[in-house]
């Protein structure tokens, strides 16, 4: 018997519980089935906070003392089956709550894209900064946009910027276009369905930043169950992971205007794209909150042929 069962029983018996002790008992469970966590959180106290708030109908602005007030049995309830989903499942918890975070901003998401969680959002906080020279009337695009969280964080921090969102999957943009509405940015960002830059047509941009597929296809069956709730196409970028990043550096010269940087996150498969294009000027990003793999390249620096 889970331990939130039987705290459940306890209830049913006249005794109460607080969220705090619920978010406890959660993590408590998490930690002992084994889930891995990765999807939006890293460890099972913020993971069962997550679904604990979403069950309950709030938000993480909730105050530390508010964590104090009772569970009602019916919501007790709820959290067990939510909490025994997510461990039979192994369903990523955002999935779950089609909610989750980046740079700060509430987004919706669904199996249709990846859950956010990339280091980009520490360098779009910061503007871009030191590597956008140009400070107004950027142009940026946001290829192999998924869900859409780059586009968007970008609007937001930089607010006189136009953008436009990319990816190969329509169903991606589904949930693009959805988060584009809600906050209220379609005078500012364009979604298009392109293979990479084929629809894209004369333009040119600022910036080009990109988070493709580019993991190992052989990678698959040595991840965490909870990856194959994620579509493979956001993923998996052939034997080597490099298929699309590879694609992305032949062509991205292009479509910047002079002066222009591409940004691309490429994580694991860094040494094997290092080891690939030695020739290339990358500069590679280090990250104050974690995470790596992240290059800048400069639009004289993709003139070359790979």
């Amino acid at each position: 018997m889970s331990v939130i069962s039987i705290y459940y029983e306890d209830m049913m018996s006249g005794q109460s519980i607080t969220i705090r002790k619920a978010v406890e008992l959660a993590a408590q469970e998490l930690d002992q089935q084994g889930v891995y966590f990765g999807h939006g959180t890293d460890n099972a106290f913020d993971e069962a906070l997550s679904l604990v708030l979403y069950v309950l109908g709030l938000d993480y602005t909730i105050s530390n003392d508010a964590l104090d007030a009772s569970v009602s049995v019916l919501d007790l309830e709820k959290i067990r089956e939510i909490i025994g989903l997510r461990i039979s499942s192994r369903t990523p918890a955002p999935y779950l709550t089609h909610r989750t975070w980046f740079m700060g901003l509430e987004l919706y998401v669904d199996e249709r894209v990846l859950v956010p969680r990339s280091p980009l959002a520490e360098l779009i906080y910061e503007q871009y900064r030191p590597w956008l020279v140009k400070r107004s009337g950027l142009k940026i695009l946001d290829l192999c946009t998924g869900g859409g969280c780059i586009a968007i964080a970008s609007a937001v921090a930089i607010e006189d910027s136009l953008v436009v969102a990319a990816d190969i999957s329509e169903q991606a943009l589904e949930v693009c276009r959805k988060n584009i509405d809600k906050h209220d940015l379609q005078h500012r960002i364009e979604s298009i369905q392109s293979d990479l830059f084929s629809n894209l047509g004369q333009q040119k941009f600022d910036l080009i930043v990109t988070n493709p597929p580019y993991v190992p296809q052989q990678a698959r069956q040595e991840l965490p169950q909870e990856y194959l709730h994620e579509p493979d196409i956001g993923l998996y970028s052939g034997e080597t992971g490099l298929d699309i990043p590879l694609k992305i550096l032949r062509h991205a010269q292009q479509y910047l205007n002079e002066g222009g940087i591409l940004i691309m996150e490429v994580g694991e498969s860094q040494q094997r794209l290092m080891e690939t294009v030695p020739e290339l000027a990358m500069t590679w990003l280090e990250f104050e909150y974690g995470g790596e793999g992240v290059c800048v390249v400069e639009q004289k620096d993709l003139l070359h042929d790979f």
